[in-house]
């Protein structure tokens, strides 16, 4: 699969965001990188178009974000949207989770990834579930559900 040219501005901004990984992001490519997801193969702090994404697994087409609490307000949640509705553009789905998931739900983090890979990998039909805003701060009391905090497939 051909990759798109990455400016050398954002190749070193990647270089960096991956030498700079939050301890939320470093307790996930634990797990992404140990292959615990299966046979999808994960990258870390990854160029694509414009955007760097978290951790992307080409073959299937799927990122995954780890939101901290600035995501949850005012522009930020803009952004993002205009962030994965490109990604959509693309051909890719997005998984979100907020920082107090990975750390406290993590295995139903890693179980919900590991089933949208999979899914992904096999079908054209992922297996994701339905979209949910990632929770503000202190929403993170709710008993786990197994699911993801937001995936967007197919955004306007």
């Amino acid at each position: 699969m051909p990759h798109a040219e990455v400016r050398p501005a954002q190749r070193r901004r990647a270089k960096q965001l991956r030498k700079d990984m939050t301890g939320p992001e470093k307790k996930l490519w634990h797990d992404l990188k140990a292959h615990r997801t299966g046979s999808a193969h994960f990258r870390k702090q990854v160029p694509i178009g414009p955007y760097i994404a978290d951790f992307a697994c080409h073959s299937a087409k799927l990122i995954v974000e780890i939101d901290g609490d600035q995501h949850s307000v005012g522009q930020q949640q803009v952004s993002d949207l205009r962030r994965d509705a490109w990604f959509a553009e693309q051909g890719y789905h997005t998984l979100r989770f907020s920082n107090w998931q990975v750390l406290n739900e993590f295995e139903s983090v890693v179980l919900t990834i590991a089933a949208a890979a999979q899914g992904l990998l096999e079908s054209a039909e992922p297996c994701i579930p339905p979209s949910q805003p990632s929770p503000t701060r202190g929403e993170g009391s709710r008993a786990p559900t197994g699911n993801g905090d937001r995936i967007n497939e197919d955004m306007p």
